[in-house]
């Protein structure tokens, strides 16, 4: 469908992801993107509908740093470890034998390193890679309020990669910057295992 936001540009395409939750989007080049043009589409689609999906762009990491402090000041996570600049997180399902994870791939300690950027040799942290993700799983379960099994839906498996790589990053509670109270798990998380819960019914 077509998009036409109050700022008054027609030209942002949309196809829903899901009936509750996210959208497409088509003719941007986020390339191109600047704070007064493009930018207040992107943010009222952000706000509308919380996950928004851009295919096929080209951007390096300039391009995306500028990209994403439209939104505010960006966080390192690294705590200036990794220089001026924080790294860029990549989220992909192609898994470092080179090929694409399925749909229900089940969640492997291979793909839990390349989501934190572990090289797949790097054993060190094997077992608590591990810990974190039976830990993850634990909390999901507590959350959808009944017990994952294999295979996992795409909505479950990214929300326990980025459980993990959160806790991976973050050895303890962190702020927002906008309080004081520690934030125990990302958003994002939450709003990938709301579609997946056992809600109850009342009659």
């Amino acid at each position: 469908m077509l998009c036409t936001s109050r700022h008054g540009s027609s030209s942002v395409r949309t196809t829903p992801l899901h009936p509750r939750f996210g959208v497409e989007i088509y003719g941007i080049d986020l390339r191109a993107v600047t704070a007064e043009k493009g930018y207040p589409e992107i943010r009222e689609a952000f706000e509308a509908h919380s996950l928004l999906l851009f295919r096929g762009q080209q951007l390096d990491d300039d391009t995306h740093q500028a990209l994403g402090s439209l939104f505010g000041p960006i966080e390192d996570r690294t705590m200036g470890k990794s220089g001026p600049k924080p790294p860029m997180d990549i989220m992909t399902n192609r898994l470092p034998d080179g090929t694409i994870a399925g749909e229900h791939e089940i969640l492997t300690l291979d793909l839990i390193k390349l989501h934190c950027h572990i090289e797949p040799d790097q054993t060190e942290e094997d077992e608590l890679l591990t810990t974190y993700e039976m830990a993850a799983r634990l909390h999901a379960e507590n959350y959808l309020r009944y017990q994952i099994d294999q295979p996992l839906g795409e909505n479950i498996q990214l929300a326990l990669l980025m459980l993990i790589a959160h806790w991976y990053r973050n050895r303890e509670a962190v702020s927002t910057g906008r309080t004081t109270q520690g934030v125990m798990m990302p958003l994002a998380v939450t709003d990938l295992l709301a579609m997946e819960r056992d809600y109850p019914s009342y009659t």
